[in-house]
């Protein structure tokens, strides 16, 4: 299939180092109306396409040291709208897949509000504290800069991220 040659070249050109990030992307989740006859599909997808992606990963023999985050640049409201359908909301969640055996893994931070409404968190600890700050990308990308050693690289300092450091991989 399609996702599978895509996974297949994205692993080759990491495996050949001729790159060392890439951006995959699938699509069916803007569903502004008729939600639920496209989501579970999409989501299918996106999972079918996250085992290529470790398979092709695992064939080149470089899934041990591959780093896969899988995101959204917004989240669907946790409510229909007359078309059936889910519109845009600020609240969305990432999901980052470490290499297998790095000892890394199995955490979760952040919650939301029965009103579905993002809690700030202690950065400290990670935990729920209102007098904390709501997690946002730039924390998770300024924490996925540092565990991958390219925090201070020219490109990086070129492009700061102007937020505290959460140590999310730790």
């Amino acid at each position: 299939s399609e996702m599978c040659i895509r996974d297949r070249l994205v692993a080759a050109a990491f495996k050949a180092g001729v790159a060392a990030s890439a951006n995959i992307s699938t699509g069916g989740f803007d569903t502004h109306g008729n939600h639920d006859s496209g989501q579970y599909q999409s989501l299918g997808d996106l999972l079918e396409g996250i085992i290529y992606l470790q398979e092709a990963l695992a064939f080149a023999g470089i899934a041990d040291k591959t780093t896969v985050v899988i995101g959204s640049d917004f989240g669907r409201t946790p409510y229909y709208n007359s078309g059936n359908g889910k519109d845009h909301w600020p609240i969305t969640s990432m999901m980052v897949m470490h290499p297998t055996g790095s000892g890394k893994g199995g955490k979760t931070f952040g919650l939301s509000t029965d009103k579905f409404r993002s809690q700030k968190l202690d950065l400290s600890t990670g935990g729920i504290n209102d007098a904390g700050q709501l997690l946002t990308p730039a924390h998770v990308n300024l924490a996925l800069r540092k565990e991958l050693g390219i925090a201070d690289n020219t490109l990086a300092v070129r492009f700061p991220l102007n937020v505290d450091d959460f140590d999310i991989f730790s």
